[in-house]
């Protein structure tokens, strides 16, 4: 208790700062203190997914119960994007920044959601300081990520007025394809700009090794301007 109110003493100073034209900088503590992560939690739903993602159709085993592959493959595309939703909330639950508002399936295996940001603790970081909320959307397709995928959501967020946004994909481990971030680098140079920020495994992997959340959102926020091949999902 001790320790949390120090701490919220010292954000307060630092908004005062801030307000002031001041320079301030946070460190992994103060990052992981306003945005906490159950990384016990993150790790189980990330081995969840990534075993169901290497299920595969073998007829002699999986026939009694789905006659088909499409049925297979539909029951696995619903668990997939169950498993990979909770793993999301783990990492916006406990936050002093986001607030997890609203979701919506707008299609199998892909799922839409609002994250309301809130102050005045979100105002200390020049990322979150002209937003009041992120348009997220995950996508759970057996697939390498697309440049459609971008575009389709920039439009959405042109449409429900969001300039911020994140996409988080499961199935692609490594530097981001070519076309995906190019689409990203273009977005965030529009005028005005659609900030959409790329989540994938090797994030995750980060996470759990105890960077914080909001140190790896800033940097993919900048390699996701600069359109460089060292993006990575």
């Amino acid at each position: 208790m001790r320790l949390q109110l120090d701490l919220s003493q010292f954000f307060d100073a630092m908004i005062q700062l801030r307000q002031s034209g001041q320079g301030a900088s946070l460190q992994d503590h103060h990052l992981e203190f306003l945005n906490p992560i159950d990384r016990s939690k993150l790790s189980r739903l990330l081995l969840q997914v990534e075993r169901i993602n290497k299920l595969k159709f073998d007829s002699t085993k999986h026939y009694r119960t789905y006659n088909t592959k499409k049925r297979f493959d539909g029951r696995r595309g619903y668990l997939l994007g169950k498993i990979f939703e909770e793993l999301i909330q783990v990492i916006f639950k406990d936050s002093q920044i986001f607030s997890l508002q609203s979701r919506v399936v707008t299609a199998q295996c892909e799922i839409d959601f609002f994250v309301h940001l809130i102050q005045p603790y979100s105002n200390l970081f020049e990322l979150l300081q002209a937003h009041t909320r992120l348009h997220g959307e995950a996508k759970c397709h057996a697939v390498s990520p697309k440049s459609e995928w971008v575009n389709t959501q920039a439009g959405k967020m042109t449409s429900n007025g969001t300039r911020l946004g994140m996409i988080f994909t499961f199935n692609h481990v490594g530097a981001a394809p070519s076309q995906f971030r190019t689409a990203i680098k273009d977005h965030f140079r529009s005028q005005p700009p659609t900030e959409i920020i790329p989540w994938g495994p090797t994030l995750i992997q980060e996470l759990l090794k105890g960077t914080p959340f909001l140190k790896l959102m800033q940097i993919q926020s900048n390699l996701a301007y600069t359109g460089t091949a060292t993006l990575k999902l």
